[in-house]
């Protein structure tokens, strides 16, 4: 299953992939389609958070041109990157998606649903998984449109109520981490791992509410990196 990207416009730069192995990076194992399913493999994403694999300058990005072409698998870990074409021209791409399925079972049936948090949040139709504004990190095969955004990677290797997915809430504040769906996980349990460490000063947010805001630490407590 391949995803193409043909760039319409010059001067914009490309998605962003990595610059590592891809036998570097563990995937998620979950133990069921469940949403709130735990992690076989929780050790070895622990292992990947700890290599770097989720930061920024682990992928690279580079200027395209009107033609050029992307493709790549959907087991391939990238990111969007901002506009960066000096003129304020909007930046163009056709993207399409090269898959087995056949009329019974089109693409399209598989698509992640847009949801309020940024323009580019949804969730997975058949494993009701999160995904986010930033990372895309396919996690089971079958799904063509799961995705986990980093906070939740580091949710499912470290644990809700963990220092390391309260600092990825801060680290990430700016796709508002809080505001998204989060299947399997309620949003007060995020708030509180976020205020427990201090991360955070004020949620505005409810359960169900789909506007508030978040009043983010100017800075990581000490002791966080």
């Amino acid at each position: 299953m391949y995803t193409v990207i043909l760039y319409l416009t010059s001067g914009a730069r490309s998605t962003a992939f990595p610059k590592y192995l891809k036998k570097e990076f563990a995937l998620p194992d979950f133990e069921s389609d469940d949403p709130c399913a735990g992690v076989r493999n929780a050790e070895a994403m622990q292992r990947t958070v700890r290599s770097g694999l989720l930061r920024d300058d682990a992928y690279q990005s580079w200027p395209v041109q009107m033609g050029d072409m992307a493709i790549f698998s959907q087991a391939t870990m990238h990111f969007g990157t901002a506009n960066e074409i000096s003129d304020g021209t909007p930046r163009q791409a056709l993207f399409s998606i090269l898959t087995p399925f056949d009329d019974s079972a089109r693409q399209d049936n598989h698509q992640i649903f847009r949801s309020g948090t940024g323009g580019t949040a949804g969730v997975c139709l058949s494993c009701r998984s999160q995904r986010g504004a930033h990372h895309c990190l396919p996690a089971e095969p079958h799904c063509a449109a799961l995705c986990l955004c980093r906070w939740w990677y580091v949710n499912h290797a470290f644990g809700t109520d963990s220092p390391e997915h309260a600092q990825q809430l801060w680290e990430d504040r700016a796709h508002d981490p809080i505001g998204g769906t989060h299947p399997g996980k309620s949003r007060q349990a995020l708030v509180d791992c976020a205020l427990k460490y201090k991360v955070m000063d004020l949620c505005t947010y409810t359960l169900h509410s789909t506007s508030g805001k978040c009043v983010w630490a100017k800075t990581l407590p000490e002791g966080m990196n």
